[in-house]
């Protein structure tokens, strides 16, 4: 029976584990590009372990070049300070940066779905 138990509490934590990872929008664009390629879509990018935010940013470079992107970031480059380390390393007039940690994904529903199907595995296992 202990065995039983061991290996549902395995399942459930491989369960909770999967479908965890953090999707954000990818794009980049510079203003020195041509106008119909200055633009981003809804194609998103599975952020890589390390990377727990999306972010989309805004710099302007001292020639007036505008630069946007959006991708998987990490703390430091969401941190607070963040625009005033870019604004000094690459001499930038201006700085916006906006991240959040969530892929836009129902986190209910996916909850909802990993306890049931985690349920659904314990109960087979236990009656097995």
């Amino acid at each position: 029976m202990s065995s039983k138990i061991l290996l549902a509490l395995g399942v459930v934590l491989a369960i909770s584990a999967l479908g965890s990872a953090q999707k954000c929008n990818v794009c980049a664009y510079w203003t020195t590009q041509p106008k119909e390629q200055q633009k981003c879509t809804s194609a998103t990018v599975t952020c890589p372990a390390g990377t727990s935010y999306c972010f989309t940013s805004s710099f302007t470079f001292l020639n007036g070049t505008e630069a946007v992107k959006r991708n998987c970031g990490n703390p430091d480059f969401c941190g607070a300070n963040a625009c005033t380390r870019f604004i000094a390393a690459l001499k930038l007039t201006s700085c916006s940066i906006s991240c959040y940690n969530t892929s836009g994904n129902s986190a209910t529903g996916v909850m909802v779905t990993k306890f049931t199907l985690s349920l659904m595995v314990i109960v087979g296992l236990i009656l097995a």
